[in-house]
C-alpha cells in the first residue's frame, strides 16, 4: 500500500509539469493570434496609408495639369481662389506616367485578401508606385516636395542641422528652464 502512495508522488511533478506545457501552449497559441492579428492590421494600413498618400499626389498632379481649353488658348489661367497651386507643363511622358501611377493605386484594384500571393502583389505595387512617383517628381523637377514624409531620416537630420544652426544663446535654457 505505501509503495502505491510514494509512486503517485513521484509522477506528480510529471503530472504537474504536462499540465503546465499543455496551459501555456494553450495561452500563447491564443496571444499569439492576438498578437498576430494586431500586428497584420498595423502593416495592412501603413500599406494602404502609403498607397493613399501616392494616389492623392496622383489627384493633385491630375488637378494641376493644363485642361483642354487652357491648352488650345496656348495660355495658362492666373491664380484663381479655386486653384492655389500652379499648373503644370504639359507633356505625354508626364501623363503617361501619372495614368500608370493612378493605375496602381486605384482602390478598385488593390487585393484586400490576407493571402501570399495577393500581399506579394501588394507589395510589388508599392514598389512600382514609389518607382512612378520618382520619375514624376523628377519630370515636374518638385523632387524635394514629398522627401519629408517618404523619410523620417531626412527630417530628424534637418533639425538637428537646423539646431547646429543656432547660436550657443538660443540653445541654452533662460531662467526658467526654457529654450528659445
Amino acid at each position: 500500500m505505501e509503495a502505491h502512495t510514494l509512486d503517485s508522488l513521484l509522477e506528480l511533478e510529471d503530472e504537474y509539469y504536462k499540465e503546465g506545457l499543455r496551459l501555456g501552449r494553450e495561452d500563447g497559441e491564443r496571444a499569439g493570434r492576438i498578437e498576430g492579428r494586431a500586428f497584420g492590421l498595423q502593416k495592412g494600413f501603413e500599406k494602404y496609408a502609403e498607397l493613399g498618400e501616392f494616389s492623392g499626389m496622383a489627384a493633385i498632379l491630375q488637378a494641376r495639369l493644363p485642361t483642354e481649353q487652357t491648352r488650345n488658348a496656348n495660355v495658362l489661367k492666373p491664380l484663381s481662389s479655386e486653384s492655389l497651386l500652379p499648373k503644370l507643363q504639359s507633356g505625354a511622358k508626364l501623363e503617361r506616367h501619372l495614368k500608370a501611377l493612378q493605375a496602381l493605386v486605384d482602390p478598385e484594384t488593390l487585393p484586400t485578401q490576407n493571402t501570399e500571393e495577393a500581399v506579394s502583389h501588394l507589395d510589388e505595387r508599392i514598389k512600382s508606385a514609389t518607382a512612378k512617383a520618382k520619375v514624376i517628381d523628377d519630370i515636374t523637377g518638385e523632387g524635394d516636395a514629398g522627401q519629408f514624409h517618404r523619410n523620417p531620416a531626412l527630417v530628424i537630420s534637418s533639425s538637428h542641422q537646423h539646431h547646429n544652426n543656432l547660436s550657443e544663446q538660443e540653445q541654452a535654457p533662460n531662467r526658467n528652464g526654457e529654450y528659445f
